[in-house]
């Protein structure tokens, strides 16, 4: 891995989006992976490590279960979110402005078309957050921003106008 290019892409852009498939309930390894060699102490975080500061980022997250299996009743017993506290909280050191993560629920039973639906909605979302910029703090205690399959929480006026 490049650390000097990653690091480099990552000063050159204010919105980061961390887009993986939930896996065991946490992101893949590789990601951790990233985290590990990319977030250097001194650089991203620390008393010297501003490089991220004042940046969003934005986890979006594909997942088997279904929206009812994420919650305190649910099969899973924990949000999404609440699951992903580890990457919420190594932004906030970092300094990123950590959004409500993006879910898709269902993957393993979505219909071709649903999953257009999906796709299209996602980069309705990418768009929106480089040309409009990220959602404001009405959305930070959410638990997901994705809860219809063609909407996203609090940017449905301004989404793909």
């Amino acid at each position: 891995m490049d650390v000097a290019r990653e690091q480099e892409l990552l000063e050159d852009h204010d919105v980061v989006v961390f887009q993986f498939p939930f896996y065991w309930y946490s992101p893949p390894p590789l990601l951790k992976q990233w985290e590990d060699l990319v977030l250097e102490h001194g650089w991203a975080y620390g008393s010297e490590g501003t490089a991220l500061r004042g940046k969003v980022a934005s986890a979006v997250v594909s997942a088997g279960g279904t929206r009812d299996a994420y919650c305190a009743e649910g099969h899973n017993r924990f949000s999404v979110r609440q699951l992903l506290a580890p990457v919420e909280q190594t932004c906030v050191l970092c300094g990123l402005r950590y959004l409500p993560p993006w879910v898709v629920f269902g993957t393993h039973r979505l219909s071709t078309a649903d999953i257009e639906i999906h796709g299209e909605a996602y980069g309705d979302y990418l768009r929106w957050l480089v040309e409009v910029g990220p959602p404001g703090e009405e959305v930070d205690g959410l638990a997901e921003l994705h809860p219809e399959p063609h909407r996203t929480v609090g940017v449905e006026a301004r989404v793909g106008s």
